[in-house]
């Protein structure tokens, strides 16, 4: 039975490696995206970045600097969980998308693509722990990061 499992998990892994999403799609010609900046993949690691790049901007600043990174971080388009990331949210994708679809911002920053909620949650991550005030927001088709600056949203 163990090896059974074993082995199921290990070609669940190898599947994972080669494994393309059929409905990603290429990057559009004026997509910003940086390779360089691919490597970057935790919330901690963007804010390490910013401190040491503007290490004398005000948080609005740093803010700023931090929604240009996000716009070159990523191909505008989902991310979804490969075998070897979360298997049973990679297998039941077909069937309940939501599911397959990272939320948390460091399992976002796994991967080179993300759509607009989810490059805005890693976005809003980011602005609370430069300590401002945020909220989500939903629009048709949309989903956006709102943030308070100086009583205004």
């Amino acid at each position: 039975m163990l090896l059974a499992l074993g082995l199921l998990l290990g070609g669940i892994t190898l599947a994972a490696n080669v494994w393309i999403d059929p409905r990603a799609r290429m990057p559009a010609i004026e997509e910003q995206f940086d390779p360089f900046l691919a490597g970057i993949d935790s919330v901690d690691e963007i804010m390490l970045v910013l401190d040491t790049a503007y290490p004398d901007a005000t948080r609005l600043e740093k803010l700023d600097a931090a929604d240009a990174l996000l716009r070159r971080r990523f191909f505008h388009s989902y991310s979804h969980f490969r075998p070897d990331q979360n298997w049973m949210a990679a297998i039941l994708q077909p069937f309940w998308d939501d599911l397959a679809s990272p939320v948390r911002p460091d399992d976002i920053l796994a991967h080179r693509r993300a759509a607009c909620s989810q490059q805005s949650l890693v976005f809003l991550e980011i602005a609370r722990r430069l300590g401002f005030e945020y909220a989500s927001i939903r629009a048709p088709g949309h989903f956006l990061a709102g943030v308070k600056i100086d009583g205004r949203w």
